[in-house]
Order: structure tokens, then C-alpha cells, then sequence
């Protein structure tokens, strides 16, 4: 993935159409490369928001406003391909799909735990975090097969 990015996930308010909500809320989330500061684009964010939009509520409605809460955060992974580890299963791995933007724990192992990760199981990238994602038995397949040689060549090592 060349750049961060930044999506909304869920929105729900409201009752009913003839209904004035009263309130609405949405979870958003920003996963970024390694090198960004995704505390800071926040920060930025949160002060755009009470400075404009929070203020401009407040002068119609005082009990209007903005309020944020931090659901979880984790780092953004690295690309580990010069890792040892990579090395070590570079040779076995049937597909290799590159740095994609859905998150993980890697990059918790890496920052927190000076851990090189490497993110791998069965499917296909492009059938994940969508809806009707699935895993063909053929990768299912393929994964066993990685496993077999995961264990033989830590054996022989």
C-alpha cells in the first residue's frame, strides 16, 4: 500500500424517518504506513472539527456538540521481506501479496515487541474484508501444504 488511509466502517442514529435523531455516531479509522503519525492526524482532525463544525452546532444548540473516543490503536506494519524470518519462508510461501491496508497485530510485534512479522494463511487478499468473504478449499489446500513444509524445514534445521 503506497499511502495511508483513512475510511469510515459503521454510522447508525436515528429511530425513525419522521423522527428527529438525537444522535448520530460513526467509527472511523485510519491505517498508516509505518513512517506516519497517525496520532498527530487525529489531533489535527479532532481540532478541525471542535474549531468548526462544534463550534458553529454550539452557537444554534448548546446541547449540541462533538465527543471522540479512542476505540484501540496499534502502529501500522512494516515490510519485513528483509527479515530472517522472511528469508526463511520466502521459499515456501505459495503467494506472496505484499503490504495491503487492513490491520493487524504485526505491527505491535515490530514497534512494541522489536519483532519482524509476516502476516500468512489461507485465502486470497482480494476476497477478504468484504462481504461474502470466503476461503476456497484449494487454499485450504495450500496452506497444508505450507504448514508440511514449514514443519519439514524447521526439522532439518
Amino acid at each position: 500500500m503506497p499511502h495511508s488511509t483513512m475510511l469510515t466502517t459503521t454510522i447508525s442514529g436515528g429511530t425513525a424517518t419522521n423522527v428527529t435523531p438525537e444522535y448520530c455516531e460513526f467509527t472511523f479509522e485510519i491505517r498508516h504506513l509505518p513512517e506516519h503519525d497517525a496520532e498527530a492526524v487525529i489531533a489535527g482532525l479532532q481540532a478541525t472539527i471542535m474549531d468548526t463544525l462544534d463550534a458553529e452546532m454550539k452557537a444554534k444548540a448548546d446541547d449540541t456538540g462533538f465527543s471522540f473516543e479512542k476505540i484501540f490503536s496499534y502502529p501500522g506494519m512494516g515490510d519485513c521481506t528483509d527479515a530472517e524470518a522472511f528469508s526463511y519462508v520466502s521459499n515456501i510461501i505459495p503467494e506472496i501479496s505484499g503490504k495491503v491496508s487492513y490491520g493487524s497485530e504485526g505491527g505491535v510485534f515490530e514497534k512494541q515487541g522489536n519483532i519482524p512479522s509476516i502476516i500468512c494463511g489461507p485465502g486470497s487478499i482480494r476476497q477478504a474484508h468484504k462481504p461474502n468473504e470466503f476461503i476456497e478449499i484449494s487454499q485450504i489446500e495450500e496452506c497444508l501444504e505450507f504448514l508440511d513444509a514449514l514443519t519439514n524445514q524447521a526439522i532439518a534445521a
